[in-house]
């Protein structure tokens, strides 16, 4: 019974120490896991964009936290979901254009802005600016992603 005892002990005392991190770990996935899908609708929007010879947009569903979706003429070509409630995404468009459409053109650069950025933020209650996820596709098209929001135009989360 004693052994019983200390056994559970012991494995009460390391869940308590292995939550933390754990939490901390699924909220660095999440936010990696937005920044990739976020990434990966730009570089589709624009190499289908140059593949057709026609505009491609990516623009939200109302806010980028509610979703974006990638399309030319009408035709989606790919649309991501809402994000958890906890999480969001903070838009800038520099040099011209809406914060909320994002618009490539044949050649590849973009059309109205000369750079964009994206803030994929963490959730309010473990809010932190450094490890937050800033993407920023330049008017050229490229497109960066870095951990860090710190002194993005698209604000801080």
């Amino acid at each position: 019974m004693i052994e019983l005892l200390i056994t559970i002990a012991v494995v009460a005392i390391a869940a308590a120490i292995a939550l933390p991190s754990f939490r901390e770990f699924n909220i660095r996935m999440a936010v990696t896991s937005t920044t990739n899908d976020l990434v990966h609708a730009v570089t589709l929007a624009r190499a289908e964009a140059a593949k057709r010879g026609t505009n491609v947009t990516v623009s939200a569903t109302g806010s980028w936290t509610n979703g974006w979706t990638v399309e030319t003429g009408g035709e989606i070509i790919l649309q991501h979901a809402a994000l958890g409630p906890a999480y969001s995404i903070q838009s800038k468009s520099t040099g011209g254009g809406s914060d909320t459409v994002l618009t490539f053109q044949p050649t590849g650069n973009l059309l109205a802005a000369t750079t964009f950025d994206f803030n994929v933020c963490r959730p309010t209650s473990d809010a932190n600016s450094a490890q937050s996820r800033r993407v920023t596709v330049q008017g050229s098209g490229t497109v960066s992603s870095r951990r860090s929001v710190v002194g993005s135009p698209a604000g801080s989360c």
